[in-house]
């Protein structure tokens, strides 16, 4: 679990999940999988950095970052 202002990042076996608090503070969820940019249900980790970047730990597909528009997959050698 990470998070940076209002919102909450959480790493899940079947995907990424995105709250953010809304109206009268109650919480949205967002989800990111395989289906989607973020291209995989296995996240074992999530850093949001001073940026506003929020960094994915992914099993299988790397290392991911999210910059609040889309998805950017950083391949690891």
């Amino acid at each position: 679990i990470a998070g940076n202002n209002n919102e909450i990042w959480i790493a899940t076996l079947g995907g990424a999940c995105k709250a953010t608090t809304g109206i009268n503070d109650k919480l949205q969820f967002e989800t990111f999988d395989s289906k989607s940019e973020l291209g995989s249900n296995f996240i074992y980790s999530t850093f949001c950095d001073q940026a506003g970047n929020v960094w994915l730990g992914t099993d299988g597909k790397g290392l991911v970052k999210y910059d609040g528009k889309r998805f950017e997959k950083l391949l690891l050698n």
